[in-house]
């Protein structure tokens, strides 16, 4: 012998290989330690970029794509779906409530402190897209105003109380035919 020591050589175990052929993510790393042949390393290495390259392909789904399948329907030979009470209830529902969100948040946005805001009744008129309600919210000086009644329609919120007193009663008369969970009544 002259001196120097060979290099061992390492045979990729049976576990090893497994785990290089199954998560190559994760255990071809193990073939870069001492000993390991150039060639274990470029398969396992190799097998690791197809599998990583194959898993992070975007797949084409096998279910069929319905919106190919479904055909247009001629509105002349559609018929009028009909609707049961139960059904217009719950659009009739659906509307007053999207009126009750836009109202509020219309409402917020003209307070001092719009995270204040505390809502009481609220009455609905769905055809005419009118909400009158009450709002209690702070003033400048922090303190809370007392019920006020407010008036949605069209995008606008008016205030009965700002308006001439004919004006108001007016207003309040146009939310008689509304209905909600009270009656509202001008303080």
């Amino acid at each position: 012998m002259n001196g120097l020591a060979t290099p061992r050589r390492r045979k990729v175990s049976l576990p090893l290989g497994f785990g290089i052929i199954f998560l190559p993510v994760i255990f071809a790393w193990f073939t870069l330690r001492k000993g390991h042949s150039t060639k274990a390393r470029v398969l396992g290495l190799g097998w690791m970029v197809l599998f990583s390259v194959f898993a992070a392909s975007p797949r084409k789904s096998s279910m069929p794509d319905t919106a190919k399948q479904i055909e247009p329907v001629d509105n002349k030979q559609a018929k009028p779906a009909i609707r049961s009470a139960d059904e217009d209830r719950q659009s009739q529902f659906d509307r007053s409530f999207v009126l009750e969100v836009r109202a509020e948040k219309a409402v917020k946005d003209l307070l001092r402190d719009p995270n204040s805001a505390e809502f009481g009744k609220h009455l609905y008129d769905v055809s005419t897209g009118t909400v009158c309600g009450e709002v209690n919210a702070k003033n400048g000086f922090g303190g809370y105003t007392g019920r006020k009644l407010f008036i949605y329609q069209n995008g606008e919120v008016r205030y009965p109380e700002d308006m001439e007193p004919e004006a108001g009663e007016i207003a309040i008369s146009a939310c008689a035919g509304a209905r909600g969970r009270e009656q509202l009544s001008r303080d």
